[in-house]
């Protein structure tokens, strides 16, 4: 191997880490019984939050109490939620907003 050469893949235990390889060569290349470990993914999964997380009973109990009393975008800012998230979780609720909406 060439001194700056990065090896297309290396063995640990039960696991092949591949660097800069298609997923036609992985699958060539990896015994079924191993786990395939992709380092830019890898590094990517650590840092990644999905989005749409699972409300709270606290923020479900404010969305209970002040729907449709203060404007939409206000009671988004205060969960740190969207207001489209906002308003589908009162629809899930059976919540409706006031007759003056937002």
């Amino acid at each position: 191997m060439v001194e700056n050469e990065i090896p297309l893949w290396h063995t640990k235990v039960n696991k092949i880490v591949y660097y800069g390889v298609r997923e036609e060569e992985m699958k060539k290349a990896a015994p079924k019984n191993q786990e395939i470990v992709i380092p830019e993914l890898e590094e990517a999964a650590r840092h990644f939050t999905p989005k749409n997380r699972d409300y709270t009973e606290n923020e479900i109990a404010t969305i209970k109490k002040y729907y449709g009393r203060v404007p939409t975008a206000k009671l988004a800012h205060y969960l740190k939620r969207s207001v489209t998230g906002i308003q589908q979780q009162a629809v899930r609720l059976g919540i409706s907003r006031s007759k003056w909406g937002d």
